[in-house]
């Protein structure tokens, strides 16, 4: 979701100029490719962008044609097929073996669709949503496009037929793609996953949550961090952090309202502090709970607070917490459970690559509906 708020950011800005914009969407990808769909690049007028729809191969070429739709009203879809004979010469030398196929749209501020200022108001929901981009045909123009928070009947009619779409979407958890038979037309729509991304709350404010609220704000993390130490809580300390909390667990710390995608990490060092943070979050609905230190330690405070033996339930407890990359310093622990956090919520085991005996990306399936029938 960085990526995407530093484009709406940028958008914003480079409104102020009058001048001209395109976006450039990855909406479909078939076999080995560099970015997944619902990867963009914000192409402006006087030839600057930002972000990437490939590995720096397709961007040159994306930025020629979006010169001319920037100047029109319509969409266009740009394809890029690797796994033809031939292909690495015309496509500009791109290393990955896929076809890549690129929705380029003119951006206009009085266009009431215009898809970034459309996203502004995801971030502001703050909350998981589905966007839907139409990419071909039938009875909706390329481009139209509606966002989805979940709510009940605020579809535009336009999309009631498409609407099994949107909560499919939500459900898995990743972007689909679904193309609809009206009969003898076709509708071909990409459904989009978006959540805000994922929160850390941090229970200790010590030396070691310093490289490890930078690293987790590089990545585009929030960073929520607590501890019943004033000092510790200076914002010169963790000036990456968005928000620190002071707690004594007397009362329920602030600003702490986990959702799907939130991780909570105790690691004060001081064994009261982490057993009181492990109790406060052993009813609270949120998915990773890490507990920095030896597996002793935590048997101990079970020992002493036997309620605590409700994280044995589902293995929910990450103790000790990481991953095993033979982490000593502040700043490779902080990577060490970074990475065990972000495999967690990707479902990956966090192993090396090369012993993966299938593709690193889950391939992209094309479901089809007959709206005749309604059958899939």
């Amino acid at each position: 979701m960085k990526e995407l708020r530093q484009i709406i950011d940028t958008y914003t800005q480079y409104l102020k100029s009058g001048k001209k914009a395109a976006l450039a969407t990855v909406v479909k990808v078939e076999g080995s490719a560099y970015r997944r769909p619902g990867a963009r690049m914000l192409i402006m007028e006087d030839g600057k962008w930002q972000g990437s729809v490939s590995g720096g191969c397709l961007e040159g070429d994306a930025l020629k044609k979006a010169r001319k739709v920037m100047e029109g009203t319509e969409v266009e879809m740009l394809t890029y097929d690797t796994r033809e004979e031939g292909a690495h010469d015309l496509y500009l030398g791109l290393g990955c073996h896929g076809k890549i196929e690129i929705l380029l749209e003119p951006l206009h501020e009085s266009d009431p669709a215009n898809p970034v200022l459309s996203l502004q108001s995801f971030f502001l929901q703050n909350k998981e949503a589905v966007l839907a981009t139409v990419l071909r045909g039938g009875s909706l123009k390329p481009g139209s496009r509606h966002l989805w928070f979940g709510q009940e009947g605020i579809l535009p009619s336009a999309f009631d037929a498409f609407a099994a779409g949107f909560p499919k979407a939500l459900e898995k958890g990743r972007s689909v793609n679904m193309l609809f038979n009206e009969g003898e037309a076709q509708t071909e729509i990409f459904f989009e996953y978006l959540n805000p991304g994922l929160e850390l709350y941090i229970f200790g404010a010590g030396l070691d949550v310093v490289p490890l609220s930078e690293m987790a704000k590089v990545l585009g993390w929030k960073v929520f961090v607590y501890d019943n130490c004033v000092a510790h809580l200076a914002p010169m300390r963790i000036p990456a952090a968005d928000s620190l909390n002071f707690t004594d667990f007397c009362h329920l710390p602030r600003n702490f309202s986990p959702g799907r995608y939130s991780a909570a990490l105790v690691m004060s060092h001081s064994y009261k502090f982490d057993a009181n943070a492990l109790q406060f979050l052993r009813d609270k609905n949120i998915p990773y709970v890490g507990l920095m230190g030896p597996r002793k330690r935590f048997d101990r405070m079970e020992e002493e607070f036997p309620s605590l033996a409700a994280y044995r339930e589902g293995n929910r407890l990450h103790n000790p917490i990481g991953l095993d990359i033979g982490a000593e310093t502040p700043e490779e622990i902080a990577l060490s459970i970074l990475g065990e956090v972000k495999t967690f919520f990707s479902g990956r085991a966090g192993r090396p690559l090369k012993e993966k005996k299938v593709p690193i990306h889950e391939r992209q399936e094309m479901a089809v509906v007959n709206l005749n029938t309604s059958k899939a």
